[in-house]
């Protein structure tokens, strides 16, 4: 019956939202979820795992179940729904990336913030072919 559908529901939810599986993400305490940046550590089939997400949503929207485990944030249903991100959607999805860009773009000399472009990653590569070159 719709106690039995409702709790299959539920369950499934919970188990894709599980953090060890590193699908979703939250920067805001737990409360809402995105993709999560590092989901592809889980190996190739994790892209399967996000359409068994999409489709298990769409089959709780069609059933009239709410899903509580899979509270995405309003960026992420806002892209999802073809919609334009902004630097305000930044705020809710990743709070210290916002405040360091509006730092930023509110500073009156940004030659004297001393910013330079560095990439966090086990295989760092120039952002220029040469651009390691002495010249």
């Amino acid at each position: 019956g719709d106690g039995l559908r409702r709790e299959w529901f539920q369950l499934a939810a919970a188990e894709l939202a599980d953090p060890r599986f590193n699908l979703f993400c939250s920067y805001d305490g737990g409360r809402t979820l995105q993709p999560s940046p590092s989901s592809s550590v889980q190996g190739a089939g994790h892209r399967a795992y996000f359409e068994l997400a999409g489709k298990l949503v769409g089959l709780a929207l069609l059933h009239g179940e709410t899903l509580p485990a899979l509270r995405f944030s309003n960026a992420f249903l806002k892209r999802v729904l073809g919609g334009t991100l902004g630097l305000d959607d930044l705020e809710a999805t990743d709070p210290e990336a916002y405040r360091g860009l509006r730092h930023v773009l509110q500073a009156d000399d940004v030659e004297g913030l001393c910013l330079t472009f560095s990439e966090a990653s086990d295989h760092p590569a120039d952002l220029l072919t040469g651009a390691g070159d002495d010249a």
